[in-house]
């Protein structure tokens, strides 16, 4: 008897704990528009300054954003 009254509050209390979390609804991430700028902007550097072969550095200082090509070339762009 007391092994058929265990065995039946265990059920009820794993029921109770397996049952699904409550999900928030998904909403659009509101930085994908601003990542996606920085890759368009990114894309017209590579263009602009390493002939789209790439970047090998990239360094953020106080004032500026410092860019090394791998072709060697060098850029600052102004924050």
């Amino acid at each position: 008897m007391k092994l058929n009254l265990i065995m039946a509050v265990s059920a009820i209390t794993l029921a109770g704990c397996s049952s699904s979390p409550e999900v928030a609804k998904s909403m659009p991430n509101p930085d994908t528009e601003v990542v996606f700028k920085r890759v368009d902007i990114s894309q017209e550097l590579n263009a602009s300054y390493c002939d789209m072969n790439g970047f090998s550095r990239f360094h953020e200082s106080e004032r500026y954003y410092t860019f090394e090509c791998t072709t060697g070339n060098k850029f600052r762009v102004p924050k």
